[in-house]
């Protein structure tokens, strides 16, 4: 019987000593990475979802079992930014409404710094 001081019987004996501890450390990073996003989530009133699959993977050879660890982190997709704006006289992308008058004269918006770079 081996020497129960190095014996590995329990996963997370696993996780402390494989690769240093470094695949834990790096577990628990994404763990607090989606417990972050999921409480920005519910803050927001958006549905929380998210998981960690942690995969051991092993293969016996002659000497021994290499163990390998990896992880994987699922997080909904955010919806990307929309920003609507209007199409001019032009077919030009606008953010003045051309079929709204206006009720009061006044200064047009400030030309946007790169706008000869059409």
């Amino acid at each position: 019987m081996g020497d129960p001081a190095y014996q590995v019987r329990a996963l997370s004996r696993l996780l402390d000593i494989h690769d240093d501890g470094d695949t834990q450390a790096k577990i628990n990073e994404s763990l607090q990475k989606a417990l972050d996003d999921m409480a920005e989530r519910q803050q927001n009133g958006e549905k929380a979802k998210a998981s960690l699959v942690i995969t051991v993977a092993m293969e016996a050879h002659a000497k021994g079992v290499a163990v390998t660890l990896g992880h994987e982190l699922k997080l909904p997709k955010r919806p990307p930014a929309k920003t609507e704006f209007f199409v001019d006289d032009d077919n030009t992308l606008t953010t003045k409404n051309p079929r709204q008058r206006e009720m009061f004269g006044g200064k047009a918006m400030a030309p946007h710094a790169n706008s000869s770079a059409g």
